[in-house]
């Protein structure tokens, strides 16, 4: 995009009307004339920004004055977009709003900044103000960064596989690595725990604000992507790749959110860690490590949930149903399952199922019959999806639905559950496949709330248990399926394991089956709204996108309970926008943004020496 293209963009969002802006631009164009065009582009940029910022505090005209006798004082600011002494660009966008200020005869504001220097304690009075200051700051010096970075940590593919190190794996390394350079570009230490987690620091007081991210990622297994899920390409706005929301999007706003609390040189009462955890998707073992070799924060914000705040999380469970054998027995049956599959993981809800059986009364028309009751079967329920084909003398059976996160089942639909459901429904022989079939679409099928599995509960403030049919696969010649509820407070693992294996005796009783069931369980976290973080990123939330909402209590089982009142602030703007481990995954710029803006107004908040 061109400079003048770019320029109006600026100035239009900073409401400023176009024939100013076209102004502007071409003004800023001749007072940079002679400058090395390796800055001249960033610099009249970062110019733009600043003018914009400006705007909010003062009238455009006066601010352009000021701005452009700052640039004609010297052509060595014209290095400040990117080089890494951030606290000179502060001092520069600092200076230039005091600047504007006095010009528009704004005396007081002037005054205000000019007592913002680097190493002063901002009052409680006006920190408010600096709060607004930092984020156009931010915007203005790392906004352009954010979508090319992102993309480029997406194009490690830290793919998590269960029952290994995978910190020690080659993407891993190599994603750290590029961590650690783009910490020290910015003036941030890092600091790795043997790999588990990585660590980025500003200094600042004895206690500790963590924000809490993580680098790996579900793999893409069974969906269907229009772009490429690791090359991390931008879209009509988008970065589109496999953790672009989950959870390396969050990643590199917050980096650049910390930056720019460290190149205002403000005094903190905390010290600012952002930790990047590398076992989030398997067994938590990555935190569990932190947590022993470093000192606990005082504060610890994940950045895994949704905005405004995510201060409650439902207890994780896994039921693992299987169907030992039968033998063989007499059947009048019509259709035979000779096998059921799909799915990847329980957290993940199925995009797609399969399963094939025959028909046990040879017959001309099977595949259309078949094909007749799928289709009355999809008309029932719209957004089914179910094909048959002919596979030598068997009958293939496909369901696709909308692939997600098992937090959030609404959100998805469960190819699986469509395809036991309809299974269910047919004349099937009760062997170890078909008495299988038969429970799982029976008590669970399209469910989303436990119903029919006896296990339906609900919570005045962390809403209702929900249930996702994750995984169905044979293991050790045994069919076996495995169902991840998310569970809020008021259930535990013993009562629901004893309603589970009530439905099972009875369903075994009446079809002769031998399906058995176990269920594990972990514990719900809940944070009081009225506590100081709740409270703070409620606020801040508020103060910064001008809205009132709700704190979130999420299905999803976050890293941030294993810290002791940790809760999570975004990255999701809202539950139904979500888009954690569904195909064409993706963070738009603008969310990046807002992200950031949001992060580095909630630190400064917690951190502003109170």
């Amino acid at each position: 995009m061109g400079f003048h293209s770019r320029a109006h963009d600026i100035l239009l969002q900073a409401r400023v009307g176009r024939a100013r802006s076209k102004a502007i631009a071409v003004k800023i164009t001749q007072q940079t004339q002679g400058l090395s065009m390796k800055h001249v582009f960033n610099y009249r940029l970062l110019t733009l920004h600043l003018l914009a910022a400006s705007l909010s505090f003062v009238n455009a005209q006066p601010a352009l004055d000021a701005l452009s006798r700052h640039l004609e004082a010297g052509a060595s600011a014209a290095a400040v977009s990117h080089e890494p002494e951030g606290e000179k660009a502060f001092e520069i966008f600092r200076q230039a709003l005091i600047a504007a200020a006095k010009r528009n005869g704004d005396s007081g504001i002037a005054e205000i900044v000019a007592t913002f220097a680097p190493g002063k304690l901002i009052p409680a009075e006006h920190c408010e103000l600096a709060s607004r200051l930092l984020r156009k700051y931010f915007l203005a010096r790392y906004g352009e960064k954010l979508g090319p970075d992102l993309s480029a940590l997406l194009k490690f593919r830290t793919e998590a596989q269960p029952n290994q190190e995978n910190w020690f794996l080659p993407e891993f390394v190599r994603q750290r690595e590029w961590l650690e350079q783009k910490a020290k570009a910015v003036g941030l230490a890092f600091k790795t725990f043997d790999g588990r987690v990585d660590e980025i620091t500003l200094a600042g007081g004895d206690s500790i604000i963590a924000i809490l991210t993580h680098g790996d990622v579900v793999d893409v297994e069974g969906q269907t992507w229009s772009s490429p899920p690791w090359e991390g390409r931008i879209v009509d706005g988008k970065v589109m790749g496999r953790g672009a929301m989950d959870d390396k999007g969050p990643i590199i706003p917050s980096l650049y959110a910390i930056a720019a609390l460290r190149d205002c040189g403000w005094q903190l009462s905390s010290t600012i860690k952002l930790l990047v955890a590398n076992a989030e998707e398997t067994d938590w073992s990555d935190v569990q490590y932190y947590l022993k070799n470093a000192p606990t924060p005082q504060y610890t914000i994940g950045m895994d949930g949704t905005f405004p705040v995510t201060h409650g999380q439902k207890a994780y469970a896994l039921i693992t149903i299987k169907s030992d054998s039968l033998g063989v027995k007499p059947s009048s049956a019509r259709w035979k399952l000779l096998s059921l599959a799909g799915g990847s993981s329980p957290g993940i809800i199925p995009e797609e199922g399969a399963a094939v059986l025959i028909a046990k009364r040879k017959e001309q028309t099977v595949k259309s019959n078949l094909a007749q009751l799928a289709q009355k079967w999809c008309e029932a329920h719209p957004l089914a999806r179910i094909s048959v084909e002919q596979v030598g003398d068997s009958l293939k059976l496909k369901a696709f639905g909308k692939g997600g996160h098992a937090a959030i089942p609404e959100n998805g639909h469960n190819a699986l559950g469509d395809l036991t459901a309809f299974l269910a429904t047919l004349d099937l022989e009760i062997d170890c496949w078909g008495a299988f079939a038969a429970f799982i679409g029976k008590s669970v099928g399209t469910e989303l709330y436990g119903q029919s599995l006896g296990i339906a509960h609900t919570h005045a403030a962390m809403g209702q248990l929900t249930v996702n049919l994750g995984v169905i696969r044979m293991e050790d010649g045994t069919p076996t399926a495995y169902l991840n509820p998310r569970v809020p407070v008021g259930t535990t693992a013993e009562e629901m394991e004893t309603r589970v294996k009530q439905k099972v005796a009875v369903f075994n009783q009446r079809a002769g089956a031998k399906i058995n069931a176990t269920v594990r369980m972990g514990q719900p976290h809940f944070v009081p709204v009225s506590g100081k973080l709740v409270s703070t990123l409620l606020k801040t939330w508020e103060e910064v996108t001008g809205t009132v909402k709700k704190p979130i209590v999420t299905g999803g089982g976050l890293q941030s309970r294993l810290f002791p009142g940790g809760v999570d602030f975004g990255p999701a703007l809202s539950m139904d926008q979500d888009r954690s481990h569904a195909s064409d995954e993706y963070m738009t710029i603008d969310e990046l943004k807002l992200i950031g803006e949001l992060t580095v107004a909630a630190l400064w908040a917690l951190a502003a020496g109170d």
